[in-house]
């Protein structure tokens, strides 16, 4: 059974009717990572339609893994240099309200990231931020990149 919780009805359906969705809705697991693992920007809405970040997101929710995997599997991510590719983790676990105690321990061991992170804006804006920007985003916004964001 799929699950789809992460984002509010209008940018799921978003979502779902987008061409790059359809295209990865039968991935599993590892073709979502290896996906991800190509990303080179991060946002969700762009012009109306939703950014690769967010779809990739979507995906990995409906496929309904263990938090333990999900921990491997950022661990793995941080090994690397690409920081689309970890925030990509560090949204899910933030917006995933049953891993709170995770996110937590994850910004703190961030909380001095100064690697960047490239961003693209619901009006295809391109710029960049710290990892420690975005987690202070992400630990005391309500909305992060125009996703809202639960109560952790």
């Amino acid at each position: 059974m799929l699950i789809y919780r992460l984002f509010s009805n209008p940018i799921k359906e978003k979502i779902f009717k987008s061409p790059y969705f359809k295209e990865i809705r039968t991935y599993d697991l590892n073709q979502t990572i290896t996906e991800a693992q190509q990303l080179s920007s991060i946002g969700s809405l762009v012009y109306g339609s939703p950014h690769q970040f967010i779809c990739l997101l979507q995906k990995l929710e409906s496929l309904n893994i263990g938090d333990s995997i999900i921990l491997e599997k950022y661990h793995e991510a941080l090994k690397g240099d690409n920081s689309s590719f970890v925030m990509f983790f560090v949204f899910y676990i933030r917006m995933t309200v049953r891993m709170k105690g995770d996110f937590e321990e994850i910004r703190r061991n961030l909380c001095s990231d100064e690697s960047l992170i490239n961003i693209i804006d619901e009006n295809n804006e391109h710029y960049t931020i710290t990892i420690k920007e975005m987690l202070n985003m992400l630990k005391n916004d309500r909305y992060v990149l125009g996703i809202f964001m639960k109560n952790v």
